[in-house]
């Protein structure tokens, strides 16, 4: 009995050991793990229309273009990553699972596909030039779940139908991007399938089943290498997956999206994302914050309905698709009444009216843009909403980013941004048209103060000046501004060259400004104002304020210490010492004396003299220089001849 406790005792012991050891192993593996893997990024993102969501995950597919991995961030990633994005990550492996320590973006920045196919930010094919995109549908079933349609079924949404996905962007675009039907040459549209691939819906393993349906397809003597876009048909029924459609977030030498929901809108939203347009959401407020991410139904970007319509101004503008029209999108620097031609509208039937007005909105950086909608041509299922009025959208202006709508107008009714002084008032709408009125007020802005350098050492006595500028932030519809520049603080006070300027809104003006430097060592923070000298005060409610730090330092810094000397392999002179301290202004640099002759300076503790010929006895010393130009005394000198080793022979 007593033999059967100690070999239990042992055992335990032996198990608790073998788990330690377990781990260990474990935690090295990852460790060693650690590795670096380049390639093509996939950004995907994952639609959820029915709970106002959407998230994103990303894949690295590997140089070798079999190998693929999941990338996990321990913080969010890189808002401007997008498909086809040539990086490289370094960090540990785990499976199909790569966690990442560190991300490098190729500057070039694009895939090893057609660059001229990869839509930038900004970016649009030349005008006028077809770009008719090559997209291949493939038809996917699970093992306990079909295709949500028939062959027939998707043919027609793609590209048979009254109304298409093919023919919408046709339309949109006039008639500068389409999608191929017959992209092989078959005579026959290019959906193909289904294809039974051995996964069920039971986890949501989309990038898998993609991977295992191109597999299946290939097999069947599909040439995939030929299609720039792959679209899967998945069944209805995934209860692992909370998404209608998901798809990449631009397009590299091959895009993708998943469709999983029951409208043809749904394609055209997915395949969206392909070109790099982003959502189309709403902020009723205009306060920056989207209300919701889907809930502009003029754009396909919004939530995908049953049914069909055109995209909205933003969107527009960001694919170009009327930048070859002369007027079809003009910006408003100045006041007035304008009028607007309804989009979709024949462009070459309304003369120069304009489609699209762009406003800049100064406080952020956005745009306001302004459109009339009506129910035109045959992608004319709009909601009466929008086709009431002119619509007013935000959006940055190029790139990946969300447009929002703001307001419809009615006959008579004003959008107001008196951030920013605008007005925008509908005049009347009717027969394709609507006018409106335009105006800009007076809205001031706190003027902007800039002082350089920002901090500035010196000795006693020395001269101290800066160069400040004051920038007039108001917008345009404000007169001009004088200002006064006030500068003290600490006891210490400094004249202006020139203290007053005149300022139109978005004007800057510039002085110098000399401070007093007769102080005890130390810090000292001397304040910058601007101030509203001509009794505007209540509209410039804040004054600028900047600010400039002077070092006053008289003490040189400590000694460096323990210089030594040796020769490289190139026959160079190699030195390094110890840092020196200073503790007012802080030290800058060294200087570097050879035979008492100075030869040049280190930012660090080491220098190399290169200038050095062989069979020759050379003494150095070095010096410590701090911020303010205080120079300290000469080290130690160290002597060395390039005649006696290549390896270290300093000595003193």
């Amino acid at each position: 009995m007593r033999h059967f406790k100690q070999s239990t005792r042992i055992s335990t012991l032996a198990a608790i050991m073998l788990g330690f050891l377990c781990l260990s192993l474990f935690q090295t593996a990852w460790a060693i793990g650690s590795e670096e893997v380049s390639g093509e990024l996939d950004v995907i993102i994952k639609e959820d229309f029915d709970h106002n969501h959407f998230e994103n995950d990303y894949f690295l597919r590997d140089e070798n273009g079999q190998d693929w991995y999941q990338l996990q961030f321990e913080r969010t990633p890189p808002g401007h990553l997008r498909s086809g994005q040539r990086i490289r990550v370094k960090g540990q492996q785990n499976g199909r699972k790569f966690r990442v320590e560190s991300l490098e973006e190729d500057s070039a920045g694009k895939s090893r596909g057609n660059p001229n196919e990869i839509y930038e930010e900004g970016e649009m094919a030349s005008a006028q030039v077809l770009d008719e995109r090559k997209a291949v549908v493939l038809m996917v079933n699970l093992t306990n779940a079909s295709a949500a349609y028939t062959k027939d079924q998707i043919i027609g949404h793609m590209y048979t139908n009254s109304r298409s996905v093919d023919g919408l962007y046709r339309e949109a675009s006039l008639g500068q991007l389409g999608f191929n039907p017959d992209a092989d040459g078959d005579s026959k549209p290019d959906v193909f399938g289904p294809f039974a691939i051995n996964y069920d819906n039971s986890t949501c393993g989309y990038y898998d089943w993609a991977a295992a349906a191109e597999a299946a397809a290939q097999a069947s003597g599909i040439d995939l290498s030929q299609y720039r876009h792959r679209v899967f048909v998945l069944p209805n029924n995934l209860p692992s997956c909370s998404w209608a459609g998901i798809a990449n977030v631009g397009c590299g030498t091959f895009c993708r999206a998943w469709i999983a929901g029951s409208t043809g809108m749904i394609f055209t939203h997915e395949l969206g994302h392909n070109l790099n347009l982003a959502h189309a959401g709403t902020d009723p407020e205009n306060d920056g914050t989207i209300n919701s991410v889907y809930g502009d139904y003029s754009d396909p970007m919004g939530t995908s309905s049953s049914s069909w319509y055109l995209f909205n101004a933003g969107h527009i503008d960001q694919m170009g698709w009327y930048s070859n029209i002369p007027g079809a999108v003009s910006t408003v620097t100045a006041e007035g009444n304008f009028t607007l031609a309804a989009i979709g509208a024949d462009p070459y039937s309304v003369g120069n009216t304009p489609f699209i007005l762009k406003i800049a909105k100064p406080d952020t950086g956005d745009l306001y843009y302004l459109s009339y909608r009506q129910p035109i041509g045959n992608y004319n299922q709009l909601s009466t909403t929008y086709t009431k009025g002119i619509n007013i959208h935000r959006y940055k202006g190029a790139g990946y980013a969300a447009t929002t709508h703001i307001k419809t107008l009615i006959n008579g009714e004003t959008f107001t941004d008196s951030s920013n002084g605008i007005s925008v008032t509908q005049l009347s709408q009717g027969n394709g048209y609507a006018s409106l009125q335009v105006s800009f007020g007076c809205a001031t802005g706190t003027p902007v103060v800039s002082a350089s350098p920002s901090t500035l050492a010196l000795r006693p006595g020395e001269a101290a000046n800066f160069s400040v500028s004051v920038s007039n932030k108001d917008i345009a519809g404000c007169g001009n501004t004088t200002f006064s520049l006030e500068a003290g603080s600490n006891g210490i006070s400094g004249v202006f060259t020139t203290s007053n300027f005149t300022l139109l809104p978005g004007q800057t003006g510039s002085s110098s400004l000399k401070a007093s430097s007769a102080m005890a060592d130390g810090s000292y923070t001397l304040s910058i104002l601007a101030k509203d000298l001509d009794g505007r005060a209540p509209h410039h409610a804040t004054h600028g304020q900047g600010a400039v730090t002077l070092i006053i330092d008289s003490q040189s810094p400590s000694i460096p210490s323990a210089l030594k000397g040796s020769i490289n392999r190139q026959g160079h002179i190699v030195l390094s010492w110890l840092a020196s301290s200073d503790a007012q202004s802080g030290v800058s640099d060294y200087l570097i004396y050879r035979n008492n002759i100075a030869i040049g300076n280190a930012s660090n503790t080491g220098y190399t003299d290169t200038t050095v010929s062989a069979g020759t006895a050379y003494t150095y010393t070095v010096a410590a220089k701090d911020q303010a130009g205080n120079v300290s005394l000469a080290s130690s000198p160290v002597s060395i001849s390039t005649a006696t080793s290549s390896k270290a022979v300093g000595k003193k």
